[in-house]
């Protein structure tokens, strides 16, 4: 394997150290930008959940802190009055992996897969019907909601929706609503913070028990399908721009990991971009660069729209004209 001289290597060092600081701070700079589109949709999806949509409505105390007042035709009840809840079932590793099968078998880390954003489309397990059985694992009707109840996944708040009778592993819990618009009750749940319920302890954790007792507001079906049907407008624009922000991030990721392996293979050379770096580079310059990378990208509230730049805004960080 040939190997650059000392002088190379250096160079190589020096110009790809700069490069991935560039790229790291953009990226944080990104992630950032979607907490705040998330923050900001949240607030949406709370005050629609908690207050309805008609500004004008007569208000009563719902005798619950994080509900405050709430319209007084709404229901004001424990969780189990309109849903019940059930743990998941213990999945041996010797049976995860297979995907010849019929059912479904859900765990923690199948809610971050690509397309399982809001609705459970893809799983990488599956069992049978007798392995089910076997394993005492329960089967789970479509549109359950599901989420974490242990560990540190619980305090993301994520919630997702089975698209198909599926089973879930004992780290997470399906809510089955017997009424109401399934969009709704999937924010319902997501405006409420498990996590506040977990066992004190080094690993959070709730129970079935504790979750069914949450106090909630219940609107009529109807209202509920409208506050949904709000919501789901009010939001597109961020859910959009927030794809588009986490396809850059995805991008740059995959460019640094390209760059690397064209620089040390000796495919690109760097030298004369490495000479051109300041010894002592200036920090500010660099947050500077950055923080005007990730300000292209915003929501504006007044027009309800996700103003994306064309091209997304990603820069290059082997341009020479960013290497300064």
């Amino acid at each position: 394997m040939p190997v650059p001289t000392r002088e190379e290597q250096t160079a190589i060092v020096r110009y790809l150290d700069h490069v991935d600081r560039r790229i790291r701070r953009y990226i944080r700079s990104r992630q950032k930008l979607i907490s705040l589109l998330n923050e900001q949709k949240q607030a949406i999806i709370n005050k629609a959940v908690t207050r309805g949509l008609n500004p004008d409505v007569r208000l009563k105390p719902s005798g619950v802190d994080w509900l405050g007042d709430v319209p007084e035709h709404w229901q004001v009840c424990p969780l189990k009055h309109v849903a019940w809840f059930k743990s998941g079932a213990g999945f041996p590793v010797s049976e995860q992996g297979r995907e010849e099968f019929s059912i479904p078998f859900y765990r923690v880390s199948d809610m971050n897969l690509p397309g399982n954003e809001k609705m459970m489309n893809h799983c990488s397990s599956t069992v049978s019907p007798d392995t089910a059985r076997r394993l005492r694992a329960f089967v789970f009707p479509a549109n359950t909601i599901i989420f974490p109840k242990v560990g540190g996944a619980l305090l993301t708040n994520k919630r997702r929706i089975l698209t198909r009778p599926s089973c879930i592993d004992n780290n997470l819990m399906g809510c089955v609503f017997r009424c109401g618009d399934l969009d709704y009750c999937l924010m319902l749940l997501e405006c409420l913070d498990l996590g506040r319920l977990a066992k004190p302890g080094p690993v959070p954790a709730i129970s079935e028990g504790e979750v069914r007792q949450v106090p909630i507001a219940f609107p009529p079906i109807d209202e509920q399908s409208r506050i949904a049907a709000y919501v789901t407008e009010r939001t597109e624009a961020i859910e959009k721009a927030t794809k588009v922000i986490t396809e850059e991030i995805a991008l740059m990721r995959e460019y640094r990991t390209r760059l690397i392996s064209d620089v040390v293979t000796g495919k690109l050379d760097v030298r004369a971009l490495a000479a051109q770096l300041c010894d002592n580079p200036d920090e500010q310059d660099e947050s500077d660069w950055i923080e005007d990378a990730g300000d292209d990208s915003h929501v504006n509230e007044t027009e309800g729209t996700a103003e994306i730049p064309e091209g997304g805004g990603v820069p290059n960080p082997t341009d020479p004209a960013c290497v300064q």
